[in-house]
């Protein structure tokens, strides 16, 4: 199967705009709000994804740094494992609604206070551009065999481009937990 870069990418745009457009907008009330004590605020999904891509960005530049340009007309394909698949599938959002309520790893757990509401969405837009990089970069390199460590270290890991699609997916359901976070937090408000 043939990998396609920019599909990732279009949708890695859609998730950055989202949060241009529906997200930094937004006072810093609705940011730092929680839906209920258990929950975590917007700001923290966005810290949340802060760690995410500290965790696998300086793998997947290296990886590109490091792989050799694809032959003239080389297509890159797309490797897969079972337990790739299975992370991407389970974190990509079924329309509007997360598939399952999953706990986070202990050191992806966001901690905020509100001097950081600037620098947190700062740090999200250099992190996902630079996300956004090594999409365009990966087109033109053979990544076909390499593999990335996932969070749970260096004996499990996604091959290339399945690393790739399962950071979208989290980012994708974590766009889902944000819009359901500001829905309640707005309706909320309005109450009081």
């Amino acid at each position: 199967m043939e990998a396609n870069f920019e599909i990732l990418l279009q949708q890695s745009n859609t998730i950055k705009n989202f949060i241009k457009d529906k997200v930094v907008p937004l006072d810093s009330a609705y940011l730092l709000r929680k839906a209920d004590e258990k929950s975590w605020s917007v700001l923290e999904v966005i810290k949340h994804l802060n760690l995410v891509y500290d965790k696998y960005l300086v793998n997947l530049e290296n990886a590109v740094a490091n792989a050799e340009q694809l032959q003239e007309g080389g297509v890159v394909k797309k490797k897969t494992t079972i337990l790739g698949s299975i992370s991407v599938y389970s974190q990509r959002p079924k329309g509007n609604k997360r598939k399952f309520k999953m706990k986070t790893f202990d050191f992806f757990e966001p901690e905020i206070n509100n001097e950081e509401l600037h620098q947190t969405l700062d740090d999200y837009y250099a992190k996902k551009n630079r996300f956004n990089e090594i999409l365009r970069e990966s087109r033109l390199k053979n990544l076909e065999n390499v593999k990335i460590p996932t969070a749970l270290g260096e004996r499990v890991q996604f091959y290339f481009y399945q690393c790739l699609e399962f950071l979208i997916a989290h980012e994708q359901r974590h766009v889902v937990q944000i819009k359901n976070i500001l829905s309640l937090v707005k309706t909320d408000s309005a109450g009081i």
